[in-house]
């Protein structure tokens, strides 16, 4: 009878223990944390949209052991053309408004991305976090300086096309030159480590991320989210980190998860990134900032802007304005 009770107990242990090891393994914090550590650049990639990739990194901020693991965290919903007033507002106690702050993700080539609540709250905590703790936290802004009040459609189809190597440059500058610890969010589709085909392209997209490994192989760690319809992770739990290898169940052909994927692509989901974030939803429905919605000058702006960007952006503007009014 004692027999069968120790054997019972070490079996319940090790269901234990293989239990806690496997939670541990899907760990946010604790695999963002690890890279980090191994002095990778953590990539987050970000759903256009949804506020939950956002809303996850606010939480992971939030905490006082997960703040002291890094330096910058790089976005790319920020002119560097504001980087100075970025550092006045969240580095030093200068009295800055935030209808002032807002030209930072505001006056960006895809502004219609940001105009969510989520993105100023990131802001804010940022804001408030850097104001009581002793260590700080930098935010680097990613997008390549410009002016939209001498921009012209000829310079914003320049600066689209140069995006990638611009954010390239912002990094190697800001953060590998001075080897800072950082975590970059990014557009999930910024976030590859090698180039990808996409559909209705004829050549292959290389993302800033596979421009980062290409100038040092393996100095990065990506976050790819889960997607509505990719195929994925039904079987996981909310706010799993799911770590991606090529014997993974998860590691499916890119061209298998989103028509947006051309069908001569050859890649898998574990080529082009280190682990699959399960998001509580995968619906996109984040809640417009009140700014975004009340302001009326900036409605005028956009409507200005349209004439500028290129034609799927105009047409966005033009169809958010008209469930506006």
């Amino acid at each position: 009878m004692q027999v069968l009770k120790r054997i019972a107990f070490v079996v319940l242990a090790s269901v234990c223990f293989a239990s806690s090891v496997k939670a541990e393994n899907y760990d946010y914090d604790s695999q963002l944390n690890k890279a980090l550590h191994a002095n990778k650049l953590v990539a987050i990639g970000d759903v256009h949209g949804s506020e939950h990739v956002v809303t996850r990194l606010i939480k992971y901020l939030d905490e006082p052991s997960n703040w002291q693991q890094l330096d910058d965290l790089v976005v790319e919903f920020g002119n560097a053309r504001y980087q100075d007033l970025a550092d006045q507002y969240l580095l030093s106690k200068q009295n800055i408004s935030i209808d002032d702050v807002r030209h930072i993700w505001r006056d960006t080539l895809y502004f219609m991305a940001w105009q969510y609540d989520v993105y100023e709250q990131l802001v804010l905590k940022l804001k408030q976090l850097n104001s009581t703790r002793e260590h700080k936290v930098r935010l680097v802004l990613a997008e390549p300086a410009m002016n939209w009040q001498t921009l012209y459609k000829e310079d914003w189809q320049k600066l689209e096309r140069s995006r990638e190597t611009g954010y390239l440059e912002a990094i190697n500058q800001h953060v590998v030159a001075k080897k800072r610890r950082a975590i970059l969010l990014f557009g999930a589709f910024h976030t590859f480590k090698k180039p990808i085909v996409i559909s209705n392209q004829a050549s292959p997209f290389s993302s800033v991320i596979a421009l980062l490994e290409q100038q040092k192989p393996g100095s990065t760690y990506t976050v790819w989210p889960a997607m509505k319809n990719d195929g994925l992770a039904s079987s996981y739990p909310a706010d799993s980190l799911i770590p991606l290898s090529a014997n993974s169940s998860l590691n499916k052909p890119l061209a298998s998860m989103s028509k947006r994927f051309a069908t001569s692509n050859s890649i898998s989901l574990a080529d082009v990134a280190d682990a699959y974030y399960v998001l509580k939803n995968t619906d996109r429905n984040a809640p417009l900032s009140d700014a975004a919605l009340n302001d009326l000058a900036w409605h005028k702006e956009l409507k200005r802007r349209a004439e500028i960007v290129s034609p799927r952006s105009a047409k966005q503007i033009h169809s958010w304005l008209s469930q506006q009014n």
